[in-house]
C-alpha cells in the first residue's frame, strides 16, 4: 500500500513535536522547575518577594508560551525584559540560558542572528554555571545544529548535554534528557539505524514516565511505536514487532486523550492517531478497515483543527487505499485530489507527493475509462516531476557551483596550510635550535656551578682537616700541660708530705718535750703556743697536699672528692652545697681530675671575689652526658672584661673544657650571682 507521506516526513514531523514539547514545557530552572501555563506564570510574576532569578526563568517560560500561541510581539517584549535583567547580573547562568531560548525562538523564524546569539550563550557558559543551564544550552546548540544537517556535531552537543544533566532527579532536568533522547531518535532514525533508533526511544520513554510529563511520554510512545513498524518494514517474519507498533500507538494515542488538558501541543494526537491508521492499512488484513477508519476520522478532525495538512493528506491517502480495493474508483479519485489540494495549502507543496498523487490519478482515471482525465493527471504528473527534475537540477548545479567554490578555497586552503606548515617547521625547527642552545648554557652553567661547589667544598673539607689538627694539636698540648701540672701538683705534695710535713712533725715532738722540763708560765705558754701554731701550720701543709693531689679522688673517684672537698670547705666556715645525680663513675681518671680543677677554680673565684653566702656545686650525669654546675649569689662579674684582661683562672677553666670537649657557659648578672655550666661527653 502507498504511503503518502514519506519516511522522512516522520522524522521531520517528530522534530516538528519534540521542539513543541521541549520549549512550551520543559524549560529548567534552578531555584525551581515547573510546567506552568499562561495564567500561572504570570501569577508568578505578580509575587511582591518573587527572587530576580525566578523572575527571569518565569519571564521565559511565558514568552516561550507566547511564542506557541500567536503572540509573537508579546513574547518578544517578555524575552527582552529578561535578557535586560539577566545582564544586570554578575551571575552570567541567567543570561546564558536565556540566550539560548532567543536563538532557538530566532531559528524557528529564519533569522540569521539566531548563531551568533547561541554563540553569546555559550561565550557566558563558565565553571560555576549550575549543571542544568550547561546542559540546556548545549541543548539548545545540538537541536540548532540538527536543523542545520548537521547532524554528527548535533550528537556531540546532545552528548555533552547529557552529561551535565547525569546523576540528576530534578523532574525538569529529566524531562530535558528525554527531549535530548527524542531529538537523538531523529538523527537515527533518518539515518535508519534502527539499534539506536530503539535504544533513544527506550530511553525517551523512560525519563518521560520518570519526570511525570504527559506531552513528552506521548512523543516518546510514539518514537518507540514508529521504531517497531521500521523494524517489522525490515523483517516481516517477526509479526510480534508489527503487534509491539501497534501497542504502543495506541498507548500514545490513549495517553494524549487522557492527558487533553495538560498537554498544549494538540498537533500531536493527528500524527499518533494518522501512524496507527496507517499501520492498519499497510500491514493488517482488510477486516481492520473499520478500526483504521477510526483513528483516521480522529487524524482528519484535529489535523484541520490544528492546520497540519501533511497529517489530512496522509488520511486522504489511506481512504483512497481502501476505495481502490473495493473498486469504488469515484471515492478514490474524490479522495486523492482532496489529498492534492491539502499538499498545495502547505507553504512549500512537497512536489514528491504531488507526482505520487498525480500518477495514482491516472490509474484510477483508467480504471475509470476516464482517458481523457488520465491524460490530464498524467500531463499534471509530467509538470510536476519536470518541476522536480528542474528543481533538483538546479540545485545539483548549485551544488556544483558551491562544490568548485569549495574545491578553490579548499586549495586556497591547502596553499595556505602548506605554507602555514612550513613556517611552523622552521619554527619548531628554531625553537629547536634555541632550546638545544638555552640547554646546552644552562648545562654549562649547572657544570660550572656544580664545580665551583666541588671547590668550596673541597675548601671547607681542608679547612676542616686542618681545623681538626689544630684542634687535636691544641688538645695535645693541653692534655701534656695538664698531665705536667698533675704530676707536678703530686711531686710537690708528696715533697710537702714528706719533707716539709715530717720537719714540722719532728718539731712539734721536741717541742712537746719542752713542756715537761721545768720553766716559767712564759716559757710554758709560749711553747704551747708554738704547737699551736705547727698543728695549724700541719692542717694547712695537709689541706694543700689534699687539693694539689686528693687521694680519695684517686681511690674513690669524682663524686666523693667532691663531697670531701665540699665537706672540708664547709669545717672551714664556708655554706656550700654538693648534690650528686646518677653518676655512674664511667669517666676516665684523667677527665675526672680536670673536672675536679674545673670545680675548684669555680669554688676558690667564688669565695675569694664572689662575696657570696651561699655556693651551690652540682653534678649530673644524663646518658653519655656530663653535667657540672657552680652557682653563687655574690656579686657577679664582667666576662667580657674579664675575658679581655685574660685572668690565668677563666683561661684555665676555658682551656680544661676545651680538652674535656665541652661547652662551657657562663652567665653572670652584677648584685645576682654567677652561673657556670660545664656539658662534656662521658
Amino acid at each position: 500500500m502507498a504511503n503518502y507521506i514519506s519516511p522522512p516526513s516522520y522524522y521531520i514531523l517528530l522534530k516538528t513535536t519534540t521542539l513543541l514539547v521541549l520549549i512550551a514545557c520543559l524549560i529548567p530552572s534552578l531555584p525551581q522547575a515547573q510546567t506552568a501555563k499562561k495564567d500561572s506564570l504570570e501569577q508568578i510574576l505578580r509575587q511582591r518577594d518573587l527572587p530576580l532569578g525566578e523572575k527571569i526563568f518565569t519571564l521565559g517560560r511565558l514568552a516561550t508560551h507566547y511564542y506557541f500561541n500567536n503572540g509573537d510581539a508579546t513574547a518578544d517584549s517578555l524575552l527582552n525584559e529578561a535578557l535586560q535583567l539577566a545582564g544586570t547580573l554578575e551571575d552570567k547562568q541567567y543570561l546564558a540560558r536565556t540566550l539560548a531560548i532567543q536563538a532557538m525562538h530566532l531559528r524557528i523564524q529564519g533569522d540569521s542572528t539566531a548563531n551568533a546569539i547561541l554563540q553569546s550563550a555559550l561565550d557566558h557558559l563558565t565553571e560555576h554555571t549550575h549543571p542544568s543551564v550547561l546542559g540546556y544550552v548545549w541543548y539548545a546548540k545540538g537541536w540548532m545544529e540538527a536543523r542545520d544537517e548537521q547532524s554528527t556535531e548535533a550528537i556531540a552537543s546532545f552528548i555533552k548535554a547529557l552529561r551535565y544533566y547525569d546523576g540528576s532527579i530534578d523532574i525538569s532536568d529529566i524531562s530535558i534528557k528525554s527531549s535530548i533522547f527524542s531529538e537523538l531518535y531523529s538523527i537515527y532514525g533518518a539515518w535508519k539505524d534502527l539499534d539506536n533508533m530503539e535504544k533513544y526511544a527506550r530511553l525517551g520513554l523512560d525519563n518521560a514516565q520518570k519526570a511525570g510529563n504527559a506531552e513528552a511520554l506521548t512523543s516518546a510512545l510514539y518514537s518507540l511505536a514508529y521504531t517497531f513498524e521500521d523494524q517489522y518494514r525490515a523483517n516481516r517474519a517477526e509479526e510480534r514487532l508489527r503487534d509491539s507498533a501497534e501497542y504502543y500507538f495506541k498507548l500514545s494515542v490513549s495517553t494524549f486523550t487522557a492527558n487533553e488538558n495538560r498537554i498544549t501541543t494538540r498537533s500531536q494526537l493527528p500524527f499518533n492517531a494518522l501512524g496507527l491508521a496507517n499501520l492498519y492499512s499497510e500491514f493488517y488484513p482488510l477486516s481492520y478497515q473499520d478500526t483504521a477508519k477510526q483513528y483516521l476520522d480522529i487524524a482528519l478532525k484535529e489535523g484541520l483543527k490544528t492546520k497540519q495538512y501533511t497529517v489530512v493528506t496522509g488520511v486522504y491517502g489511506i481512504l483512497n487505499e481502501y476505495a481502490q480495493r473495493e473498486n469504488r474508483w469515484d471515492d478514490a479519485e474524490h479522495y486523492l485530489n482532496q489529498a492534492a489540494m491539502y499538499v498545495h495549502m502547505n507553504e512549500i507543496p512537497e512536489l514528491a507527493t504531488l507526482i505520487r498523487l498525480m500518477e495514482a490519478l491516472a490509474t484510477v482515471a483508467e480504471k475509470k475509462g476516464d482517458y481523457q482525465s488520465a491524460l490530464e493527471y498524467y500531463k499534471k504528473y509530467l509538470s510536476y516531476y519536470e518541476q522536480r527534475f528542474d528543481n533538483e537540477k538546479m540545485a545539483l548545479g548549485k551544488e556544483l557551483e558551491v562544490k568548485y567554490a569549495t574545491e578553490l578555497n579548499e586549495q586556497k586552503l591547502t596553499m595556505l596550510e602548506e605554507q602555514v606548515a612550513h613556517r611552523k617547521k622552521l619554527n619548531h625547527i628554531y625553537i629547536l635550535l634555541s632550546a638545544t642552545i638555552f640547554i646546552a648554557l644552562v648545562f654549562l652553567f649547572f657544570a660550572y656551578r656544580q664545580r665551583s661547589k666541588t671547590l668550596k667544598q673541597q675548601q671547607r673539607m681542608h679547612q676542616m682537616e686542618l681545623d681538626n689538627i689544630r684542634q687535636e694539636h691544641k688538645i695535645s698540648l693541653l692534655s701534656a700541660m695538664i698531665d705536667g701540672q698533675e704530676n707536678e701538683r703530686a711531686r710537690i705534695a708528696r715533697d710537702l708530705h714528706d719533707g716539709l710535713g715530717g720537719l714540722l712533725s719532728g718539731i712539734k715532738i721536741e717541742l712537746s718535750g719542752g713542756i715537761a722540763l721545768p720553766a716559767t708560765e712564759n716559757t710554758q705558754k709560749l711553747i704551747r703556743n708554738g704547737l699551736h701554731r705547727i698543728d695549724q701550720a700541719v692542717d694547712e701543709l695537709r689541706r694543700i697536699s689534699r687539693n694539689m693531689m686528693p687521694e680519695v679522688l684517686l681511690r674513690y673517684g669524682l663524686d666523693e672528692a667532691l663531697r670531701e672537698y665540699s665537706q672540708s670547705l664547709k669545717r672551714s666556715g664556708i655554706n656550700i652545697t654538693c648534690q650528686i645525680f646518677n653518676y655512674q663513675n664511667n669517666l676516665s681518671k684523667n677527665k675526672q681530675v680536670v673536672v675536679y680543677r674545673i670545680t675548684q677554680e669555680l669554688v676558690n673565684n667564688a669565695i675569694k671575689y664572689a662575696k657570696s653566702s651561699h655556693i651551690l656545686v652540682e653534678l649530673r650525669q644524663e646518658g653519655d652526658n656530663l653535667s657540672l654546675t657552680v652557682e653563687d649569689d655574690g656579686i657577679g662579674f664582667d666576662i667580657p672584661l674579664a675575658r679581655q684582661k685574660k685572668g690565668a683562672g677563666l683561661q684555665n677553666i676555658e682551656a680544661r673544657a676545651v680538652f674535656l670537649n665541652g661547652v662551657l657557659q657562663i652567665d653572670s648578672t652584677p648584685k645576682v650571682g654567677t652561673s657556670t655550666i660545664l656539658n662534656c661527653p662521658i
